[in-house]
């Protein structure tokens, strides 16, 4: 019941009233399965013995009310409308399995992407305490909830269905013999599962724990190729990547085992079951006319309970298996927010005066304060820069400014209007430039529109975009012009290059704030040069934020601040601070 629970907080109400129809409609096909099945005894005895038609009260009425036509050709009807009744099952029952499946994918669909959303919509703070595999084995997990454990659900419901319909036919046809075995059934499969069901959730467990493991393991495998490459270290990821293969395999084996045997052990039963019915039937002494129509219908019942029994456990132990993946995300279902919206923004209108921070302090969940009391103020179309050593809560402040974080106490006011008030609308007015660039496998264009579908890329203001960054030449010498891919990470190009492309992207939407965070520290002396001088071209026309890793790349900006220890320690200019200091802060 745990589980069906869970599994409902992942259906709306509208999809829950869907599912009852599901329901009526395969109760519906229990009964016809039913029906197919029932049918055959009394055609089995009807033509072993044809004077039935007039000692059955039912088939008396139907052969007076067509017409009392000669007893071969009444049984020859017979036999045709049980295939016609046949005909109609199955192709009800693939109906039905089209919509059951239909059902099903469109709601994987639909919480897929549901989860997706509230994942990316969670503030940045939320993607500092999660492993990026573990939220990618949760996307994953998704897929593995709705074929594992809902569609199988509906597997154990209409066969279930139908079991009890087929067993309560048998019990009326032939109670002892039925009761009996059926009783032995029921007891045996209780037994069996019990016996693994333990089992069954440990491997579960293992291999989810595994393919987490598994994703970090490639993801630092290729994420670091160069230095892994160069420091010769690849046989250490190879057999880290063995290791959990192996691992994972191992579990694989021993599930694949166990969905294997429920077939094998059902089929004894049901072999087994049909003989004893056979021998309690004689044991009654039975007359032999009256033993063939019932071990035919028995034969026949046979026959389809034993894939339905085959189902219910299998999928029983699928279920089993996989029950873990519906405990978390059931866990993040709780915690996360599925209305989450985009934060769309509105008509933003120009920054008349400045952008000003007001005692902003800030510490970090279970840590201590990194930011203390810090205000300041940003005058518009001004080149400002934040330096000091690592720790000082450069970066930290440059999020707080962005939207990224939220202040513990203070505000960011823009004209007195606190930015926490429309994130969406702020964040519309800024262009960011990281000190690691994050370039797609995809083309200049895609890379610089990043994340704009093709149908809304301008290629004027691409092309604007590369201009302002100093690129535009390099990308119309291309062959493939801005059609040209970057390779993974931008390998194709050189280190001055992605960081421009980088500029190019922050400058798309024209934006009145541009923030670069350390964005030419990793750079060579010469290719720093060039990409700051792209940046201080944009002096005067934007509003410049820079988190500075070598003191000369401030020497034009407006006022620069030092921080140290999460506070101010010095403003000023360039010449005030730094006159005779040496490169790097």
């Amino acid at each position: 019941m745990d589980l069906l629970q869970k599994l409902l907080a992942f259906f709306d109400r509208q999809e829950r009233i869907k599912g009852l129809g599901l329901l009526a409609l395969m109760l519906v096909g229990a009964g016809l399965e039913t029906l197919g099945v029932g049918m055959v005894m009394p055609f089995v005895g009807l033509v072993s013995d044809p004077s039935l038609i007039e000692k059955r009260r039912y088939l008396a009425w139907v052969y007076t009310h067509t017409g009392s036509p000669a007893p071969a050709t009444f049984v020859v009807g017979c036999g045709f409308a049980i295939i016609a009744v046949f005909l109609f099952k199955n192709i009800y029952l693939g109906f039905l399995n089209f919509i059951q499946i239909k059902f099903v994918s469109d709601k994987q669909v639909a919480f897929s992407r549901a989860l997706m959303r509230s994942y990316i919509y969670r503030p940045y703070v939320y993607f500092l305490n999660r492993n990026t595999a573990e939220l990618q084995t949760n996307l994953a997990m998704v897929g593995t909830v709705f074929s594992a454990i809902v569609m199988p659900l509906f597997q154990i419901t209409i066969e279930v269905m139908i079991l009890t319909l087929i067993m309560s036919m048998l019990v009326v046809a032939e109670p002892a013999p039925a009761l009996v075995v059926l009783a032995a059934l029921a007891l045996i499969t209780w037994v069996f599962y019990q016996f693994i069901r333990r089992k069954l959730r440990e491997l579960g467990v293992s291999m989810t724990r595994a393919s987490i493991e598994n994703y970090k393991c490639i993801q630092q495998s290729f994420g670091g190729i160069k230095e892994t490459k160069v420091l010769g270290r690849e046989d250490y990821f190879v057999n880290n990547y063995e290791a959990i293969l192996q691992g994972l395999t191992t579990s694989s084996i021993y599930l694949q085992v166990a969905q294997k045997l429920p077939a094998l052990f059902i089929e004894t039963i049901a072999v087994c079951g049909t003989i004893l019915i056979v021998c309690i039937m004689l044991l009654k002494n039975a007359a032999p006319q009256t033993i063939l129509p019932a071990l035919s219908l028995f034969a026949l019942a046979t026959m389809r309970i034993m894939p339905s029994m085959t189902r219910i456990v299998s999928s029983l132990t699928l279920i089993r298996t996989q029950k873990h993946c519906v405990d978390i995300l059931h866990a993040d279902l709780k915690q996360l927010d599925f209305s989450d919206r985009p934060l769309l923004p509105g008509v933003r209108p120009p920054i008349v005066e400045a952008i000003e921070l007001r005692n902003i302090s800030y510490s970090y969940p279970g840590t201590a304060r990194v930011l203390h009391n810090v205000s300041l103020r940003i005058p518009l179309r001004q080149s400002i820069a934040f330096v000091g050593p690592s720790g000082a809560g450069k970066t930290t402040l440059v999020d707080i400014i962005l939207g990224l974080l939220a202040p513990t106490t203070g505000q960011v006011l823009v004209d007195g209007i606190d930015i926490q008030q429309d994130p969406g609308l702020w964040r519309n007015r800024l262009g960011y430039i990281p000190q690691a660039i994050h370039l797609s496998d995809d083309s200049i264009r895609r890379n610089i529109a990043f994340g704009i579908a093709d149908s809304a890329i301008e290629d004027t203001q691409v092309w604007i975009a590369l201009r302002a960054a100093q690129l535009e030449t390099f990308v119309r010498d291309l062959p493939q012009g801005l059609d040209t891919f970057v390779g993974e990470r931008g390998v194709r190009l050189s280190g001055g290059q992605r960081q421009r492309i980088g500029i190019a992207r922050a400058l798309y939407s024209n934006p009145e704030i541009l923030v670069l965070d350390e964005a030419t520290s990793a750079l060579d002396h010469d290719t720093e040069k060039e990409v700051t001088d792209a940046i201080e071209r944009l002096s005067g026309e934007k509003t410049l934020i820079i988190i500075a890793h070598r003191i000369s790349t401030t020497s034009k900006c407006d006022r620069i601040y030092k921080l140290v220890n999460g506070t101010i320690e010095k403003a000023g200019t360039y010449a005030e601070l730094f006159g005779g200091a040496n490169d790097h802060v």
